[in-house]
């Protein structure tokens, strides 16, 4: 049981229903002829359309991999896994990769930072993901010389005590077969399992949104409630949990229905029309990614609480196979449209929820083998890819597209600028619109130089030092000293300056030269940058490494092209 200093197991029984939104009288109506055909209705899958989504997936991930990997952290790396399994490329399983992302303890053993930039964004998510893959929990990982399961016994300092976080967690640990009794370390106090599970309730009652609108919190207080003896007094609050988020998904299978209506869409989807308001109602853009990242999300969610046992109304059932059917049918129009990289995380639960639905509907209780859930799991070695077909013609009123925003071409420039310019080891790196990383080989993730533009809000390219994570901290004395040097450096800049408080007061050194500055001149600025700035901050890194601190993490070259 927890120490003196944990919290008391004092969940009130009593307050079990959970319901996050409000609607109106048209809404309800809507609802309720909606939910009594559900109830009437057999709706099928069409595995056609499900196998092609599957594929075009596969074929989006397999031909975006590279730049998605390329300066990854772990909180998308581990998606990749969720979505494509324990996948290979290059000869190499996914999970070997862990190795980079890993600290040692004391003993010299790997551990992984838990709510950490440079860990586990969120506790537990690199296992849970792993779980949801089948990943085998006790095979040691090359590179590694741990398996999962010993990784994560090394990993139980958290470093929040937010009950709206312990979602990946507990599903983590169900899946690990921890005694209740195991001892996490918290901010100022240590809980036990139990202790963990009632934060997760109290944080799903009363808690914030922003961990995936709550769907992984009750994903992990539904496994914790089925799968860890001593627990299972919880199993009514889960279930409650449960329904609610599949009352939800109603909401979204209506929306999904109504924008497939070519009849009634222009309607619906107008200021005052039904398809709006549920929208609002659900917090949801008229994105497709949007509705792919809630359609991904609950599928997910009832197809693994469906397999430990939890009660999946006929209801629901349909709804499940009718938001399939509905993002399935549509994604081969709206897949090319889509900025992948920047939105491969709502397609790899999509892809995972998908794949899952097929085995649960031919047997719910399946997906609780691991081998099961394994077997869709990519090599993308093997794995052909698609020949392009045309464009299918966009339904004007259904979605938008989340669109992707273009590289300004006064970036675009300065980056080919650099990468006709820098040695192999510096070549810019990302794929994101608005910035490139330059990073050094013996620097530590934390700690980088970038290539920033700040669009309309100031005509400006600026070069930069970020110290990104707490193992660099120290450093900011480095880059402090550092700024007159700087600053003689550049004359012609416009802003030349340090920033102490940026990125949790760990600091930045930025120069700004405007955005009509020819690309090359930006290109040789960065490169007397590198130069006059490098040397001491390698010194400052050795100081730090001569002391015994553990730097961090370097970049992922295991999966590098040769």
């Amino acid at each position: 049981m927890c120490e003196a200093t944990a919290c008391a197991h004092d969940h009130d029984p009593d307050q079990l229903e959970w319901w996050p939104v409000e609607l109106s009288d048209a809404e309800l109506d809507a609802m309720s002829a909606f939910y009594d055909r559900l109830e009437a209705e057999s709706p099928q899958l069409d595995r056609a359309a499900a196998e092609r989504a599957d594929a075009l997936l596969v074929d989006a991930m397999k031909r975006h991999i590279g730049e998605i990997m390329d300066g990854s952290v772990l909180s998308h790396y581990c998606h990749l896994v969720n979505g494509w399994g324990n996948a290979t490329l290059r000869g190499h399983r996914l999970l070997e990769g862990l190795a980079s992302f890993c600290r040692p303890d004391a003993d010299g053993r790997p551990y992984l930072e838990q709510f950490d930039r440079d860990g586990d964004f969120h506790p537990g998510q690199t296992l849970a993901y792993a779980a949801m893959a089948g990943a085998d929990l006790d095979h040691e990982i090359p590179g590694l010389g741990s398996s999962l399961r010993e990784l994560y016994r090394r990993s139980r300092t958290i470093k929040t005590d937010d009950g709206a976080e312990m979602g990946h967690l507990l599903f983590a640990l169900a899946h690990l077969g921890v005694a209740p009794g195991t001892t996490f370390e918290l901010p100022g106090r240590r809980v036990d399992v139990e202790g963990l599970m009632e934060l997760a309730i109290a944080g799903h009652h009363h808690g914030h949104f922003k961990v995936c609108r709550k769907v992984h919190l009750s994903e992990g207080i539904c496994a914790a409630a089925a799968m860890i003896p001593g627990l299972e007094r919880y199993r009514p609050q889960a279930q409650a949990f449960l329904d609610g988020q599949l009352d939800l998904m109603l909401l979204l299978a209506l929306v999904l229905e109504r924008v497939a209506d070519p009849e009634r869409v222009e309607q619906d989807t107008a200021p005052d029309g039904l398809v709006t308001a549920l929208r609002d109602t659900l917090a949801v853009a008229p994105h497709f990614e949007d509705h792919v990242f809630l359609a991904g999300h609950y599928l997910e969610l009832a197809v693994l609480a469906g397999s430990m046992g939890f009660a999946i109304s006929p209801a629901h059932r349909n709804a499940m196979i009718l938001v399939a059917n509905a993002i399935d049918r549509a994604l081969p129009a709206w897949l090319p449209r889509s900025p992948f990289p920047e939105q491969f995380l709502f397609y790899g639960h999509y892809r995972r929820a998908i794949t899952l639905l097929r085995a649960y509907l031919d047997d719910p209780a399946s997906i609780r083998d691991d081998a099961r859930r394994a077997g869709f799991t990519v090599d993308f070695d093997a794995v052909d890819a698609l020949a392009p077909s045309p464009v299918a013609p966009e339904v004007p009123a259904a979605f938008a597209s989340a669109g992707s925003t273009a590289l300004r071409p006064e970036l675009a420039a300065v980056i080919e600028a650099l990468t006709a310019t820098m040695p192999a080891e510096l070549a810019p790196r990302g794929f994101r619109p608005h910035f490139r990383h330059l990073q050094p080989a013996t620097w530590p993730h934390g700690i980088h130089y970038e290539v920033l533009d700040y669009f309309d809000m100031e005509p400006v390219i600026t070069l930069e030092i970020h110290l990104e994570s707490e193992a660099v901290r120290p450093v900011r004395d480095t880059l402090a000293e550092l700024l007159p040097t700087v600053e003689a450096l550049f004359p012609e800049a416009r802003l030349v300056d340090w920033q102490p408080s940026w990125g949790r007061d760990r600091g930045r050194l930025r120069v700004a030269l405007p955005d009509s500055t020819p690309p090359a001149e930006i290109a040789a600025a960065m490169q007397r940058l590198i130069e006059h700035t490098r040397g001491p901050i390698d010194a400052a890194l050795d100081r730090l490494r001569a002391q015994g601190t553990e730097l961090g993490l370097h970049r992922l070259e295991l999966f590098a092209v040769a």
